[in-house]
């Protein structure tokens, strides 16, 4: 699954690249952002390690290698530019592609118990098979951006919207349709007039917000790299 988002990011990344040649090579020094413009964003990230469902019961073992990866595609405009170099731009992403794997299957039967803790029960050893992938999208975001070297900018990045997966996660009580909220801070580095690569790290909330029987949510800590074209 995992090779199969790269593939798809390399694939849209190339396109982006091939599109931006006429302008690389038409640009011989790196230019200021314009307000009146907007860069085109890919990113990966992916999460693995985190537990498959926050299930508060003592004889129910929970595993800590569910998978998650995200890929996105979208638009940054700059809203505000000042003259030292901070920026604060609106973030439009799609999400053609999201994988989850390790999260609850049709053996484990989740409940609230104990106040507002979950209690699950399983038929069987292991009830961590369900794998589901998906698309979203996120129309709330906001990036600020600062420089701290002559190439070198700090983003601080939030999101919010919606994601379609093909089977409820974390627990098959809850719904296909789930909200999804992100925070991450990250590095841009500027290699040409016409393109950036980013890296850092990714706080990913997903939940159906209340409207499922139960909402115990899924929390992820991911890495992501990405490129930006100008």
């Amino acid at each position: 699954m995992m090779r199969r988002a790269a593939r798809f990011a390399a694939l849209v990344a190339a396109a982006l690249a091939i599109a931006g040649a006429r302008t690389a090579s038409a640009q011989q020094s790196v230019t200021p952002a314009d307000t009146a413009g907007h860069d085109w964003i890919v990113r990966v990230a992916g999460a693995t390690g985190a537990q498959a469902c926050p299930c508060h019961s003592p004889s129910l073992q929970v595993p800590h290698d569910r998978e998650l990866y995200i890929v996105g595609v979208g638009m940054r405009k700059v809203l505000h530019a000042s003259a030292n170099g901070f920026e604060v731009a609106y973030d439009l992403q799609f999400l053609p592609l999201i994988v989850s794997r390790g999260t609850a299957d049709e053996n484990l039967r989740v409940a609230l118990c104990r106040g507002n803790q979950y209690c699950g029960t399983a038929s069987v050893p292991s009830p961590w098979t369900t794998r589901a992938t998906g698309i979203g999208i996120l129309p709330l975001g906001f990036t600020a951006l600062a420089p701290i070297a002559p190439r070198l900018r700090f983003q601080l990045r939030g999101a919010a919207g919606g994601v379609r997966l093909s089977k409820p996660v974390p627990v098959l009580e809850g719904h296909k349709f789930n909200f999804l909220a992100e925070a991450s801070t990250s590095l841009e580095l500027r290699i040409s007039s016409s393109f950036s690569v980013t890296g850092g790290m990714v706080f990913n909330h997903i939940s159906n917000g209340g409207t499922a029987a139960i909402n115990p949510g899924m929390n992820s800590r991911m890495i992501e790299f990405g490129i930006v074209r100008h």
